[in-house]
């Protein structure tokens, strides 16, 4: 395995641990007692949150991706797919399409 791979692989584990460690401080923020614990879980998601998208942006530099995509704050990240043939017997509601540029990025890889 090359040293850029090694460095990828190394990054893509950072990312998931870092994503992780923001979930948990998330969730003790709804379990802490006092303002000042409160103010400190949300400080350290917060740091955790900018370590991932540095570590993010340098692991997008050597070429790689993340095996984890994790929307902002308040964003959902959603995709629906549909198989097989309509039935016009069924009632259905078609949603309208947002243009792709606003929905999607795509990262040279």
């Amino acid at each position: 395995m090359s040293t850029t791979n090694d460095m990828i692989a190394q990054l893509r584990a950072m990312v998931q641990l870092t994503q992780t460690e923001v979930q948990v401080a998330r969730i003790r923020v709804s379990q802490a007692r006092t303002e000042a614990v409160r103010r400190e879980l949300t400080e350290n998601a917060r740091n955790a949150e900018r370590r991932t998208e540095e570590l993010t942006r340098e692991l997008q530099r050597l070429g790689g991706v993340a095996d984890v995509v994790s929307p902002p704050e308040g964003q959902l990240l959603f995709c629906g797919m549909s198989i097989g043939h309509e039935d016009p017997a069924v009632g259905y509601v078609r949603t309208g399409r947002a243009p792709l540029n606003e929905t999607v990025t795509f990262v040279d890889a």
